[in-house]
């Protein structure tokens, strides 16, 4: 299993899909249905875990980003983490040298499981929100303006 690759509206696509985001807000999920329309008309339960995924697809893509399904269990290449964490290669190692992230080795290659990648990025966020919080109050405690 690969990582899909990342699927970006098109502007014109992205007003209707942020239409139909706007239209799932409304739904009463233990009700959801999906009519497909092709050689015949067929209409689909959507259970409620597909449902909530859809609306989260449609609210990013309806913001005009793009979008790219993983599942969590994956482990994917340093090259990949550092693509998706937007740093290079070297340092993704130098972060699992430090023990910032797990890894595991398949044959003589080192694989991060995607979870432990979100996990990490979350922490890092985290980290840096608590930095810009801090700063922010020292810079209104001594009056600077910025």
């Amino acid at each position: 299993m690969t990582i899909s690759t990342p699927i970006a509206p098109t502007e014109q696509d992205r007003k209707v899909i942020e239409t139909f985001s706007r239209a799932l807000e409304d739904v009463p999920v233990d009700h959801v249905q999906i009519v497909v329309k092709g050689k015949e008309t067929d209409k689909l339960a959507v259970p409620r875990s597909v449902f909530e995924i859809l609306k989260i697809v449609a609210d990013q893509m309806g913001k005009g980003k793009a979008i790219s399904v993983v599942p969590t269990k994956m482990l994917v290449t340093t090259q990949q983490a550092a693509d998706l964490l937007g740093v290079s290669r070297q340092h993704v190692v130098k972060l699992i040298t430090e023990k910032e992230i797990p890894y595991e080795k398949v044959g003589t290659h080192r694989r991060i499981r995607m979870e432990d990648l979100i996990g990490y990025r979350r922490r890092r966020e985290s980290t840096r929100d608590e930095a810009l919080r801090r700063l922010s109050e020292q810079a209104e405690r001594l009056d600077l303006k910025y």
